[in-house]
């Protein structure tokens, strides 16, 4: 207590204060239980919360069983009590254990408070594509408006439609076009029937967007919230999603009544300011906990000091948490602060500390330390307090990580087949204490598969992580498409493919060539109609932006002249240029012993055929290129180009040259590594031969060449984030 800096608040105050040290028997410290493993750490480690939470029950369980111990003798302390609320209940019931929150849930943390906001969020962003994608997803809501709700498949087409138009709002831009959609492409089709429910909907939420009395809009939203609520599981009508939806019903309409009865009758507002009415009323309510149970005790750090118990778990040590954040003072600097009587940094940290030691010795028998690595999928460190931990602990207990599925002290009783429930947590915690619980398929390992025509941009995923390639391939899993204002770089990577196409198609139709230093003012301006022609389908504001990139200005030159002017350092006779050549057929591929047939397939961008039977293979990148390390393209292409032209003309063509042309990259033109070839083709062919073989073995671990590719990964709801190592 005095190392908080209650000492030296007893100074300012009382100066001059006399002070004598008692030394007191306080008894022996109660001991503090670590892992029984290799580690040398005194405190658990747990994948994620409610992982955590649920082995902190099999030890209450065991106690309880075992010892005859009250659950109410125990405690689990934390520094942020919201998450582990709503976690609680699921994983201390699995345990047949009563839990004490000590206060009432929030009723922000109600599923169907989140629900309101998706509404208020679709008619506030003018109804742009993502509040509109999450709102049809939403099981809290059932939109009957013109007929049975839109199937999930139809939401899907949707999103893809506006996706592809870059829709960031305003029905305006729809609603004339909808009957069209029916005639138009196979994705506008599908997603026609979700248009108009979508149009629909935005009709009944449009007065939330003009000035009107708050109580009018209030009546608005309510209506709008109980004409299309799902109905309720009969099983439970009168459960945590009936009671939560209830309490925010009532709640509406009570301050319905309310500004009704109050308001203003000038003063009208928007659908910002009924957000922040409704937003402000959730956030200061909350909802019954159910009735006071004597159970295990799930408290803070501020409420535990006035508790005693025999067991004590300090859960949820992490960076993030321990020790707590404190929100800086925008308007002041800390040095002003400082000698205003705030407390310093340092002082903080030291109170932080004296607090934890006292978190230390407030159990009668025992205290548990534990941790985890995984928060919303995102890898998270200990916190640093744990590295104090050698000088404070004065006994340690051993004890396993957890009990294993099954034993005399779970007491556990799982829904349903209580033998699958055994073996699944067996699996879990096999996995929590860093064994491959499930042999070879817990390792990413599938079984044998089946041979089948890869692309290459197929085999480049698996060889950045084979878990990726799993979940794209062989599961199907669909990339959520973010909204974008400005086109992605993937649409800028197509677009430059088709102005480049559509200008080389017409050039060669005119019957030229090389583009030299005599005909570069004619090929400019052809390339300029080319580009002219792929502009106008921009929206406005791509338009601009992409015209100065392409044709340049005065002040630089375009990407047309730039790739012009180093073609004609090249100096090569190009006789005839193969745009968008396909490429699709069974080729042998690397050296023996390890040659193999191999079914490829892909796209080149572009292979220019010289008058001396030799060829130069051209891939486009609208930023840098590859890492040639793990770049496939250029070597497996030139080499099955080669071969095919050999099948299609009777003709050997000599693969010289193969290079990228990256728009992002100063260079501009990169060739393979050392401008050696045929090294770099045989070398691709190996490494293709090679990732094909482990493809067909079913080898797909969570494996990222770097595991910052995890941050951008596509799939981390699926991914457990066990990598594993080359061996």
């Amino acid at each position: 207590m005095l190392d908080r800096g209650f000492r030296e608040r007893l100074d300012d105050l009382l100066s001059g204060l006399a002070e004598t040290r008692v030394r007191t028997d306080g008894g022996r410290p109660p001991a503090v239980v670590v892992p029984d493993s290799s580690a040398d750490r005194p405190y658990f480690v747990w994948r994620d919360r409610e992982e955590e939470l649920r082995g902190i029950a099999r030890r209450v369980c065991r106690g309880v069983t075992a010892d005859g111990r009250p659950p109410a003798a125990a405690a689990v302390v934390v520094q942020r009590p919201l998450p582990y609320l709503y976690l609680a209940p699921s994983a201390f019931d699995a345990a047949a254990l009563p839990v004490s929150p000590g206060d009432a849930l929030p009723l922000a943390v109600e599923p169907y408070a989140a629900a309101v906001d998706l509404v208020l969020a679709f008619a506030a962003s003018g109804f742009g594509r993502g509040p509109t994608m999450e709102l049809l997803r939403s099981p809290h809501f059932r939109f009957e408006t013109d007929g049975p709700p839109p199937a999930a498949g139809a939401v899907r087409a949707l999103d893809r439609a506006l996706a592809e138009m870059r829709f960031s709002g305003g029905m305006d831009l729809l609603s004339g076009s909808a009957a069209d959609w029916a005639a138009e492409t196979e994705t506008r089709r599908a997603a026609a029937g979700a248009l108009r429910c979508v149009l629909a909907l935005a009709g009944e939420l449009r007065p939330l967007r003009e000035p009107r009395p708050l109580a009018a809009q209030l009546e608005t939203l309510r209506s709008f919230l109980q004409r299309h609520a799902a109905p309720l599981d009969a099983g439970e009508p009168g459960g945590r999603a009936g009671e939560g939806r209830a309490l925010v019903w009532q709640g509406l309409e009570a301050l319905d009544a309310a500004y009704r009865s109050l308001d203003d009758a000038g003063r009208e507002v928007d659908v910002v300011d009924v957000t922040s009415v409704v937003r402000r009323w959730i956030e200061s309510r909350t909802r019954p906990a159910g009735a006071p149970v004597e159970g295990v005790h799930l408290i803070d750090v501020q409420a535990a000091v006035y508790g005693r118990f025999d067991d004590v778990f300090v859960a949820g040590l992490v960076e993030t948490e321990w020790p707590g954040r404190t929100t800086r003072n925008v308007f002041y600097p800390a040095g002003l602060l400082a000698g205003l009587g705030w407390p310093r940094e340092r002082d903080r940290l030291r109170a932080s500390r004296a607090a934890f030691r006292d978190l230390l010795g407030l159990a009668d028998e025992r205290v548990w330390l534990s941790t985890f690595v995984l928060e919303d999928d995102a890898v998270v460190a200990a916190s640093p307090l744990l590295e104090d931990l050698d000088g404070l602990i004065a006994e340690r207990v051993p004890a396993p990580a957890c009990d294993p599925a099954g034993a005399p002290g779970d007491r556990l009783r799982p829904p349903g087949d209580a033998g699958v429930g055994r073996r699944w947590r067996a699996l879990r915690v096999g996995r929590t204490n860093g064994s491959r619980a499930g042999g070879a398929r817990a390792s990413g390992r599938a079984g044998r598969q089946p041979a089948r025509a890869y692309t290459v941009s197929a085999l480049e995923r698996y060889a950045g992580c084979p878990f990726q390639y799993f979940a794209s391939h062989a599961l199907g899993l669909e990339v959520e498409r973010a909204s974008e204002q400005t086109m992605t770089p993937e649409q800028r990577g197509l677009f430059l493919h088709r102005v480049f196409e559509s200008f080389f198609r017409d050039w060669q139709r005119a019957g030229r060539g090389a583009v030299t230093l005599a005909t570069l003012d004619a090929a400019l301006e052809r390339f300029e109609a080319a580009a002219e022609d792929a502009l106008g389908a921009l929206p406005p504001i791509d338009r601009a932006v992409a015209r100065g990139w392409l044709l340049g200005s005065a002040a630089s030159p375009g990407l047309a002249e730039r790739v012009f002017v180093a073609e004609i350092e090249r100096q090569t006779g190009v006789v005839e240029r193969l745009l968008e050549y396909r490429i699709d057929g069974r080729f042998e591929l690397g050296s023996p012993p390890a040659r193999r047939t191999v079914a490829i397939r892909g796209v080149v961008d572009r292979i220019d055929l010289h008058a001396d039977r030799t060829l130069r293979v051209i891939d486009y990148k609208a930023s840098r290129p590859p890492d040639p390390s793990r770049a496939l393209q250029l070597p497996v292409y030139a080499r099955c180009a080669e071969r095919q032209l050999r099948a299609e003309r009777g003709e050997h063509f000599r693969v010289t040259e193969a290079l990228y042309v990256a728009f992002g990259d100063p260079r501009l033109q990169v060739s393979v590594p050392g401008g050696d070839v045929a090294a770099a083709i045989a070398e691709g062919e190996a490494r293709v031969v090679a990732l094909v073989e482990a493809i067909e073995a079913g080898e797909y671990p969570p494996r990222p060449v770097d595991r910052l590719r995890c941050m951008t990964c596509s799939f981390p709801t699926v991914c457990r984030k066990e990598h594993v190592e080359d061996a």
